[in-house]
């Protein structure tokens, strides 16, 4: 014959009171046991704790003249590099740059644009590998046109290059890294009687591709701006006027191997639209 134990559990007003008493006791408890029941997860006392803080501010460069526009880079190592318009004598503005080491030092800082002219508006980028390209609009006795130099760890910057060799004004620029070493810019650019916007490519020891246009017709075009994706795509986006509607949003995007695609209105259309930020995710 087989048997079966069972517990009884006390009936009636004396057991509620025991049960009662019971989960209160448990509930007391939980505090001392390392359980946290708002997160439902244990709390390890010996899980470091990280403070990150501001440390105090200081001068990375000392030269006389007033500072314009300027521009920051991080890689993924936390070296970072600091680019800048100065004043410069005769009327000229130079671009300056200093590098940082996770060591907490700035490096001296050295002249980035080599060729006579006003540089201003510059652009910077970084990638994981600590390279760095900086693009900036710089204007000589003819006209404005966008120039870069590019930056290693091991040779610091190069030689100044132009991005477009138009004979026309351009301005505005913009550039990030599509990948390791190779770049990408756009910026705003005159073409006969209509301002529109371009695109170019840079590859180490090869220079800049030749740029191409990224716009539609037939408004003006401007403050474009350039954000990354993953596997190297990319999307720019920009304010352009329209006879009727006033300024609107318009977008391309740029897939490796397929290019630009067709440029395109994104806002509604309904109401003027200006000033665009974009971002792209992995």
């Amino acid at each position: 014959m087989r048997t079966h134990n069972f517990a009884v559990s006390p009936a009636g007003p004396a057991g509620k009171r025991q049960g009662f008493l019971l989960l209160l006791l448990l509930f007391l408890a939980f505090p001392f046991t390392g359980c946290d029941l708002r997160k439902n997860r244990a709390i390890s006392s010996d899980r470091p704790v990280f403070q990150a803080k501001w440390k105090q501010a200081e001068l990375i460069e000392r030269v006389q003249g007033k500072i314009h526009f300027h521009s920051l880079a991080v890689d993924s190592r936390g070296n970072a590099i600091a680019l800048w318009e100065r004043d410069e004598i005769f009327g000229q503005d130079g671009l300056w740059s200093s590098q940082y080491t996770p060591d907490g030092s700035w490096s001296p800082p050295e002249s980035v644009a080599t060729v006579f002219g006003r540089a201003n508006v510059p652009s910077l980028a970084s990638d994981s590998k600590g390279n760095a390209i900086a693009i900036w609009e710089q204007k000589d006795d003819y006209a404005t046109g966008i120039w870069s130099n590019f930056y290693t760890p091991e040779n610091g910057w190069g030689l100044t290059e132009q991005a477009e060799l138009s004979p026309a004004n351009a301005f505005e620029p913009k550039v990030v890294f599509l990948a390791e070493g190779l770049a990408m810019a756009v910026w705003a650019q005159r073409k006969g009687q209509r301002i529109g916007i371009w695109a170019n490519t840079y590859t180490p020891n090869k220079g800049w591709s030749r740029p191409r246009q990224i716009d539609a017709p037939p408004g003006d075009a401007g403050n474009v701006q350039l954000a990354v994706g993953g596997k190297g795509s990319a999307v720019a986006v920009w304010e352009q006027g329209e006879s009727v509607k006033g300024q609107a949003i318009f977008a391309n995007h740029y897939s490796p191997g397929k290019e630009w695609g067709r440029a395109e209105a994104i806002s509604n259309g309904l109401e003027e639209a200006i000033k665009p930020r974009v971002a792209m995710d992995g």
